[in-house]
């Protein structure tokens, strides 16, 4: 019982030291008695270490995700050997063919695999393939908070500053376009139903080779599926235009 406690009061402790922190960098919180200004903030701190300041869930994927990335960082930051995962540098895409609830797959990649195949709209292997390893890194981020997990997230889904000075639902965060995620922060009274089903029927991926070479299949014990480094360069290296809102 002593021991729930300890664990308890220290869980506690975490969640005050991150609201602390994402306070601290909207410049509403003091560092010795000095209040920081936003723009002071965000240069002081580097920028794998401000996260996105996020309300509540307000839809079922970000109850899921907002609750594994507290729930990971609360492990990673204890370091208990035995509840924290393996973070691959790469996200195994097994889960995009394999539901099973005892499949060997990292729990990252495993709770993206199962929103990713939730949606019938993204139809085809290269968006699902896309879609997973975008989120799977951007989720990663806030876990590690580290550098090498920062930069592992294509430039054009880092964050904005508005993301990091105004409070905003989780979703908004996985939108690809800067200025759409910009938009939407702005104009709050857009909800997460308004958008989903017209945003994951409309995007569009340009692969004008077989899409089944977006995938390759290693050769170590498990037979894991990561996605090819040539389509991994690609996406990573998409031009977005969109018009949208604007």
């Amino acid at each position: 019982m002593t021991r729930f406690l300890a664990v308890s009061e220290e869980n506690d402790h975490l969640r005050v030291q991150k609201a602390a922190l994402q306070l601290r960098l909207l410049g509403n919180g003091e560092d010795d008695g000095v209040l920081l200004s936003s723009d002071t903030a965000r240069r002081s701190v580097p920028p794998h270490e401000a996260i996105p300041l996020n309300t509540a869930p307000t839809c079922m994927s970000d109850q899921i995700l907002q609750t594994f990335v507290e729930t990971r960082w609360e492990c990673h930051t204890f370091g208990t050997a035995r509840m924290v995962e393996a973070y691959p540098e790469k996200p195994d895409l097994s889960a995009l063919f394999d539901g099973r609830p005892n499949r060997s797959v990292d729990d990252t990649s495993a709770v993206v695999g199962d929103i990713v195949r939730s949606y019938t709209e993204i139809d085809t292997l290269p968006k699902q393939v896309a879609v997973h390893y975008v989120m799977s890194n951007l989720l990663k981020w806030p876990v590690l908070w580290t550098k090498q997990s920062y930069e592992q997230i294509p430039d054009w889904l880092r964050p904005e500053p508005c993301q990091l000075q105004k409070p905003h639902p989780s979703w908004i965060d996985r939108i690809p376009w800067p200025k759409v995620r910009t938009y939407l922060i702005e104009h709050l009274g857009i909800c997460f139903d308004d958008y989903a089903v017209a945003y994951s029927s409309s995007f569009h991926i340009r692969w004008d080779y077989d899409p089944a070479h977006v995938i390759i299949t290693t050769s170590n014990e498990g037979g894991g599926i990561l996605i090819n480094p040539i389509y991994e360069e690609h996406i990573r290296q998409l031009k977005l235009d969109c018009y949208w809102f604007l």
